[in-house]
């Protein structure tokens, strides 16, 4: 915000009054940032509408501040990118691996990633110990699948918003080569 004074500016601040449920008002010193310009940046974790005002004193104790104004926090949705399923082919012995990458613009924690094999829902589990949302975290779900061929396609949710990826076909589960063959000399 400029703030211009002709007895000079003693300080600015911040009080937002209302918001979200969940949210206490606050009131919160700007920064001076050089020229006329004072500034204050925060993270909003909530979600909504909030009501604040900017006050400011001069060098005498007079003070004035603007009208109540508004700002909205909006959460965007979550991203899944490089989902795979490795083997691509296999058979009834094979173990699929499927994984995914969760991002979250805000760096918030999933509250689900699914994978969704032949119309089956099937939760993922977090691939390492890490937290890093915003960067991206691998998400992965094994398992056993019948002989054919499959569809899956991967989904989650930070809690407010939800992410999916298109269907993808595979991977393919054949008969497995026997573990040995008996041939037996016919009669003539």
């Amino acid at each position: 915000v400029t703030v211009t004074d002709p007895d000079g500016v003693d300080s600015v601040w911040l009080e937002i009054l209302s918001g979200p449920s969940g949210f206490s008002p606050m009131n919160v010193s700007m920064v001076y940032s050089g020229g006329d310009v004072y500034c204050y940046e925060d993270i909003y974790g909530i979600t909504g509408l909030y009501v604040f005002r900017i006050s400011a004193a001069d060098t005498l104790a007079i003070w004035n501040h603007t009208g109540d104004l508004t700002f909205t926090v909006v959460d965007q949705a979550p991203t899944l990118n490089n989902g795979t399923v490795t083997p691509s082919t296999g058979d009834k012995g094979t173990v699929f691996e499927f994984s995914v990458t969760y991002r979250d613009p805000e760096g918030s924690p999933p509250l689900f990633v699914r994978v969704e094999i032949d119309g089956m829902n099937h939760s993922m589990m977090l691939a390492t110990s890490g937290t890093d949302y915003i960067g991206g975290e691998v998400f992965v779900y094994t398992t056993y699948l019948d002989l054919g061929t499959h569809t899956y396609m991967f989904y989650a949710s930070d809690g407010v918003n939800t992410a999916s990826t298109t269907l993808f076909t595979g991977p393919v589960v054949h008969l497995g080569s026997p573990d040995h063959i008996v041939i037996s000399p016919s009669s003539a």
